[in-house]
């Protein structure tokens, strides 16, 4: 009987391959499209963790406030003091043209000053060589992010850089450490492709002026963030002896608050997909089940001659329930096979993009959905279909 009606539904889907052809083709394009949609929702959430990976709740910035900012880098034992503080960083930064030792290449990269805590505070880990020691504070080197050890000295190994120098403003500086790749950018500022200098080294060679931009520190406990900007924003406030009239010249920014309000904005795009996906989800269905409308109209002397020979409604609906299943499973292969072709190019284009056993079962339970739920009305229609009836349409 199963293998009957498996023959009888296959005979029937070649033979109406038109119809078969547009209900697997609105199969597919909505299965593709919830695919793509939930694809892009996660990719944001993931860029959006990746973005913050080296903040954490606990990073309080200080950075200037306009051209009259009173911020430079003797603030930072200022901010030390206070007792809601573990650690404190200075850095500020720089364009410069930088060439290797034999000067055949020459490339512009963001100059980091920075002071021995920088790389703590900014999760930033050791890859080779070693840190900032406090006799370095003086001295030319330099640590180097792993796109420099590619684009300037042309190395596929990290380690072949160590010891390496490199000129700027006709200064020698050595490389003595490379950070483990982190693939985070804010644009144009990336760390892979940045140099870290040391901030007295800096201001000794390459800058002999007071630099001006900010400050990192790390509060010990994030329920005391409040109390730590107030008390902060009063000892700069004191040791700059400024009136209750005159404006701070800096403000302060919660990296806590901040990933906050990135990850809801993040949630929220990924609601609205959702939201998007349904609506694809309920239009393919109509769409599909239109289509098998019209296929039962086309069929209604085929049910006829069924309740003429006596098969019953659960007969019936079996018949187009088991086409609803062939045409569900044939167009889900199809969906994989493209899948996988179209994952195949992103990822030759570097498209940030990967293929996930989560994907393929979210396409089969689209196409579930789809492909049988919305079959569902019309055979159960067909199924009641009088014989007279169908004799005269």
């Amino acid at each position: 009987m199963f293998r009957d009606l498996v023959r009888s539904s296959w005979e029937t889907l070649r033979a109406n391959k038109l119809r078969t052809g547009l209900s697997m083709l609105g199969i597919i394009m909505g299965t593709w499209t919830i695919a793509l949609v939930t694809a892009i929702g996660w990719w944001v959430e993931q860029a959006v963790q990746d973005q913050f990976k080296t903040l954490s709740v606990n990073n309080l910035f200080v950075v200037p406030d306009g051209a009259d900012s009173k911020i430079d880098t003797d603030d930072k034992s200022i901010v030390a003091e206070s007792q809601y503080v573990t650690a404190v960083a200075w850095n500020t930064d720089s364009t410069f043209l930088v060439s290797n030792d034999n000067n055949t290449n020459i490339e512009s990269y963001i100059l980091q000053w920075v002071d021995e805590n920088y790389f703590d505070i900014f999760n930033l880990s050791l890859g080779h060589g070693k840190y900032f020691a406090d006799g370095d504070s003086v001295e030319r080197v330099a640590v180097i992010g792993v796109d420099v050890v590619e684009d300037l000295f042309e190395y596929e190994d990290p380690r072949q850089a160590l010891g390496e120098k490199m000129t700027i403003k006709s200064k020698k500086f050595t490389v003595i450490w490379v950070l483990d790749e982190i693939g985070v950018s804010f644009w144009p500022f990336s760390y892979d492709s940045t140099i870290y200098v040391p901030l007295w080294a800096a201001k000794r060679y390459l800058i002999k002026s007071n630099l001006t931009s900010g400050i990192s520190a790390v509060i010990g406990d994030v329920e005391n963030m409040e109390a730590a900007k107030q008390e902060i924003t009063e000892l700069l406030r004191e040791e700059y002896n400024l009136k209750d009239d005159e404006s701070d010249g800096f403000i302060m920014i919660d990296a806590g608050a901040t990933i906050g309000i990135a990850t809801e904005v993040a949630q929220i795009l990924s609601f609205l997909l959702i939201g998007i996906s349904i609506i694809i989800l309920i239009v393919s269905g109509i769409g599909i089940m239109n289509v098998m409308f019209a296929w039962v109209a086309e069929r209604t002397k085929e049910i006829w001659i069924l309740k003429s020979i006596g098969a019953s409604k659960k007969v019936i609906q079996s018949q187009f329930l088991m086409e609803s299943i062939m045409i569900t499973v044939i167009s889900w292969l199809v969906w994989v096979f493209l899948a996988e072709l179209i994952i195949t190019l992103a990822i030759a284009y570097d498209a940030p993009i990967t293929r996930s056993i989560g994907g393929d079962l979210l396409a089969l339970w689209f196409a579930c959905i789809t492909g049988v739920l919305s079959w569902r009305y019309p055979a159960v229609r067909a199924s009641n279909l009088d014989p007279v009836d169908a004799l005269r349409s």
